[in-house]
């Protein structure tokens, strides 16, 4: 698993993105931790468009492509 920050910034990204490929992809605000998921109420969806997933797929690799100095390995 690896975490990461995006450069300059001290804030954070509260969506969460889960793809299995480029053709299904869980987008949600759901954090993975006990108090998260019995406490709070939690949206997610489940894509299996790839139409719609492979952009975002190519949004998170351009995201995290170390050139575009946009985010960094916390």
């Amino acid at each position: 698993m690896r975490v990461w920050h995006r450069v300059g910034s001290s804030g954070v990204l509260h969506a969460k993105m889960l793809a299995a490929d480029r053709h299904t992809a869980l987008l949600g605000s759901a954090t993975l931790t006990d108090r998260a998921l019995s406490d709070n109420i939690e949206l997610g969806v489940g894509l299996r468009d790839p139409n719609v997933v492979e952009p975002l797929v190519e949004h998170f690799h351009w995201l995290l492509a170390p050139e575009n100095n946009i985010m960094r390995l916390a």
